[in-house]
């Protein structure tokens, strides 16, 4: 079902798109909408686009966003090892960032590959507070 104000934020971010079709942010909160309202075909499609546009611009807040909506799209897809990649990617755009580290540790935890999980865990463990920033931190609460 699909409620008036994920229609009107539908409608908000399609908007900021026809004034700059490049806005990753918007792009990637746009995909957001479609995911958390069943559409994951347009979900997808947007992350990819936001991927794409995030990586043009040095937006990393965007651009590791998006990866990790996509690797979570792969996980319900049953497409662990494309997931992986997309949480492999996010820890390259957020090295120390938690939350991708946590979902590639389990998705390798899962598939048998304890030590190589523990390494990938480790080293947000060693991070130090100024390099843990995780974008999942501050786009939730403002959702």
């Amino acid at each position: 079902m699909e409620s008036s104000p994920a229609r009107a934020a539908e409608r908000a971010f399609k908007s900021a798109l026809t004034l700059d079709p490049q806005l990753a942010e918007a792009r990637l909160r746009l995909g957001r909408v479609a995911y958390l309202l069943g559409r994951l075909h347009d979900a997808e499609e947007q992350w990819q686009l936001t991927i794409r546009d995030a990586a043009a611009r040095g937006d990393r807040f965007s651009h590791y966003l998006a990866l990790l909506f996509l690797g979570q799209l792969r996980e319900e897809q049953h497409r662990t090892g494309d997931a992986a990649v997309c949480y492999q990617k996010a820890i390259e755009i957020q090295p120390y960032a938690q939350t991708a580290r946590v979902a590639l540790t389990r998705l390798l935890l899962e598939s048998g590959q304890s030590a190589k999980a523990w390494s990938v865990l480790e080293q947000t463990v060693s991070a130090t507070f100024e390099d843990s920033f995780d974008p999942w931190y501050t786009y939730t609460p403002i959702q």
